[in-house]
């Protein structure tokens, strides 16, 4: 059950069992269980694991502010590190999401040492909506890029300016396909971050709440476009710049 979210790349997925929530968070190696008892105990993935994966090619070095590395992604196909083994993380979403192949591969990536507030406020969320998880992208200018890496994502209008605008209601704005991502031009470098994100509970509408239910939603899509916005930053944990 757990080895074919592993594969593709998941960090995490859940399953019921008598009524109760098991979350797995495949990146910590731990499952939850989410009732009255909150527990957690660590998962093990039994006669697959390999040791050089997880070490670094060469020591790391500052990359937005951060401990990391930033990979050229023509040099390093053939590593058997974790160097390669972020690389197909990296890689295998913007292929899958990229809606035109011959602009899915970057020619750099960066990857850093999330910090560790940032990984509990993100669990801490994932907690609280019980959702699944889902990769984004989200275009910025490149002098914002370190302070999301180390302080977060920030909902515009809420202690920090709006800095594109707020036409779907106020939130982090994200794209599903790279190549909108891209078009939209809000990266001004040519770079786009690429985050895991909990969806949680989702609609389309023009803001978090749907005026006709009174409904309140953690995430909606605007129309039909692959905008996916989401109602608090905590919702999203950085976890690579793609430089195209």
């Amino acid at each position: 059950m757990l080895e074919v979210p592993h594969q593709t790349s998941a960090y995490y997925v859940r399953f019921d069992r008598a009524a109760i929530p098991y979350p797995a968070d495949l990146m910590r190696m731990v499952q939850r269980r989410l009732n009255m008892y909150a527990t957690e105990r660590p998962i093990r993935r039994v006669g697959c694991t390999d040791p050089a994966l997880a070490r670094w090619s060469s020591p790391l070095s500052t990359v937005w502010g951060l401990p990391g590395l930033s990979l050229l992604v023509a040099n390093t196909g053939s590593l058997r590190t974790r160097d390669s083994n972020e690389l197909n993380i990296a890689l295998g979403h913007p292929a899958r999401m990229s809606g035109a192949s011959q602009r899915s591969l970057p020619m750099r990536v960066d990857v850093c040492e999330v910090p560790a507030h940032l990984r509990a406020r993100f669990d801490a969320a994932r907690i609280r909506i019980v959702s699944n998880e889902e990769w984004v992208f989200h275009g910025t200018a490149d002098s914002a890029i370190g302070q999301i890496f180390q302080q977060g994502f920030e909902v515009g209008g809420e202690g920090v300016h709006i800095v594109n605008g707020a036409s779907y209601g106020r939130g982090v704005y994200t794209d599903t396909l790279l190549t909108d991502a891209l078009r939209r031009r809000y990266a001004t470098g040519n770079k786009i971050i690429l985050a895991r994100a909990l969806p949680g509970f989702q609609g389309t509408a023009d803001g978090d709440w749907d005026t006709r239910t009174g409904t309140r939603f953690d995430s909606w899509v605007a129309g039909a476009s692959s905008w996916r916005i989401f109602r608090s930053g905590d919702q999203h944990l950085p976890a690579y710049v793609l430089h195209y």
